[in-house]
């Protein structure tokens, strides 16, 4: 990379998560992979507390309001220190800007500052065994009821399923003729009862 492509607040960025990965990550990675349990909810919330967590979030929400380019170097930086973190930068960036983009303000305002922070870990569930991760393909069922939605299906390779707080779930809302366009993306409580 050229650092002649960055500016300023981009080359700061860049070195504070060199420096959080080398000085906080890199040592104790090894433990922490062997662990069953390898995501660290202090470290997750230090890499919150600078920023690194949801870059692409306006500081309206927590974030820094960084572009894709720059996530993508938080991202390098932090899997130079722990791979199992870095997918953090990954799925973040992703969720945090359907929710930006699609979601009601209120879900905005409570969600989005507590991913930034790293109060909460949210799963991305898109993938499905049949169809893999096409949206077009997707079989789990949104079902609309009186009081709100019935999701009814399975979902494989979540990330992070077994440690999140939420998933950010994509279901299937219109025909199946209606392809990527009859999709929905739905915020679940992993807690919510009938979820396994």
């Amino acid at each position: 990379m050229n650092p002649a492509l960055l500016n300023d607040e981009d080359k700061m960025i860049k070195e504070m998560a060199d420096r959080f990965a080398k000085e906080k990550l890199y040592g104790g990675y090894r433990e922490r992979a062997l662990k069953h349990d390898p995501l660290d909810r202090g470290l997750i919330r230090e890499m919150g507390e600078l920023g690194l967590l949801t870059p692409n979030v306006p500081e309206e929400f927590g974030g820094i309001g960084a572009s894709s380019f720059v996530n993508g170097l938080i991202c390098e930086a932090i899997a130079y220190g722990d791979f199992n973190l870095s997918y953090l930068n990954m799925t973040n960036p992703l969720m945090s800007d359907v929710i930006m983009r699609f979601g009601p303000d209120e879900m905005k305002y409570e969600v989005l500052p507590k991913m930034a922070s790293g109060e909460i870990i949210s799963a991305l569930g898109l993938t499905e065994p049949r169809g893999g991760s096409d949206a077009g393909n997707l079989i789990l069922k949104a079902e609309r009821t009186d009081t709100g939605y019935i999701l009814n299906g399975e979902k494989t390779s979540m990330t992070y399923a077994t440690q999140a707080d939420n998933v950010l779930m994509f279901a299937r809302t219109g025909t199946v003729e209606s392809g990527p366009y009859g999709v929905s993306a739905f915020l679940v409580d992993l807690n919510l009862p009938g979820i396994s």
